[in-house]
């Protein structure tokens, strides 16, 4: 199993949710890996704004997810490659709270249900799940 990256977390996002760019884009290579500096906006079915990541000389610095009314659900400020990263359902609500460590999923990731309870908790090492 290929290990989970934040860039393959974004893949996920566009495929799933759709992205749009700021008028400031940066570049993304064929692997999707960043370039540059600037803003990567993903939005709603409805297009309404998801998140909003913000990059410096290529690296994630922060990402902020929002509710489809515009309210902030969280912010996360990443230091070299570790945070916490979130995957929204198309209401806003909160699908999957995964920590990353250098870019990678590491430590407990916790799946929501359709009812904002915890459906399960799955733990990951360096992007590889981990079944202990």
């Amino acid at each position: 199993m290929k290990p989970l990256t934040a860039p393959a977390f974004c893949i996920f996002l566009i495929l799933t949710m759709g992205c749009s760019s700021s008028p400031d884009a940066m570049s993304f290579d064929a692997s999707d890996l960043p370039n540059g500096t600037g803003e990567r906006v993903f939005t709603y079915e409805n297009g309404a704004i998801m998140l909003r990541e913000d990059y410096v000389a290529g690296t994630l610095e922060r990402s902020r997810w929002f509710k489809p009314n515009g309210e902030l659900i969280q912010q996360t400020d990443w230091v070299n490659g570790g945070g916490e990263g979130l995957f929204l359902n198309q209401d806003g609500s909160i699908r999957i709270r995964m920590p990353f460590k250098n870019g990678l999923a590491h430590g407990p990731a916790v799946f929501y249900n359709s009812s904002g309870g915890i459906a399960e908790v799955v733990f990951y090492e360096n992007g590889q799940r981990a079944d202990y």
